[in-house]
């Protein structure tokens, strides 16, 4: 009887792995489909990445620019209420307000899934990034610790 429960119990490690690897590719998916749409509808076919915020082969969060233009564009929605994304989005309202910096949110049912944000000047286009980059990291890390508690479960 007890060889069986360790089965079972080998199985299901097995299968909830498998699932949870399978939920990374799709994100990975997701995020190259969003990146594609981003070049299609606003012509951004120029977009260099400038950082990659990866947690294992997890691709959590993604930061592009075009000429005067930074997008971060993450792997899946984070609600507004998220304290990362708060940050992110009273910066660049404070950006926004001394003229430096205009942004845009794509939000999704879940949340926000792109920020993209027009920078007036270099410095403002360095403080923009460093932002995105601080936020991104955080979420990355968030992410990872996130992951962490569940496979312990």
């Amino acid at each position: 009887m007890r060889d069986r429960e360790s089965l079972i119990e080998q199985v299901r490690e097995l299968l909830e792995k498998e699932i949870a690897q399978l939920e990374q590719r799709l994100q990975l998916y997701q995020l190259l489909l969003s990146m594609l749409d981003a070049c299609q509808e606003r012509g951004l076919a120029d977009l260099e990445i400038v950082a990659e915020f990866k947690r294992g082969n997890t691709t959590i969060a993604r930061i592009l620019r075009q000429k005067n233009k930074l997008v971060l564009e993450l792997a899946h929605s984070i609600p507004k209420a998220n304290p990362f994304i708060k940050y992110l989005l009273r910066s660049l309202s404070e950006l926004q307000k001394s003229g430096s910096v205009e942004y845009e949110v794509e939000e999704e049912a879940q949340g926000i899934r792109k920020v993209v944000a027009k920078a007036a000047n270099n410095d403002a286009l360095e403080d923009t990034k460093a932002i995105m980059e601080f936020v991104a990291n955080k979420l990355a890390s968030l992410y990872a610790k996130q992951l962490k508690t569940k496979e312990q479960t």
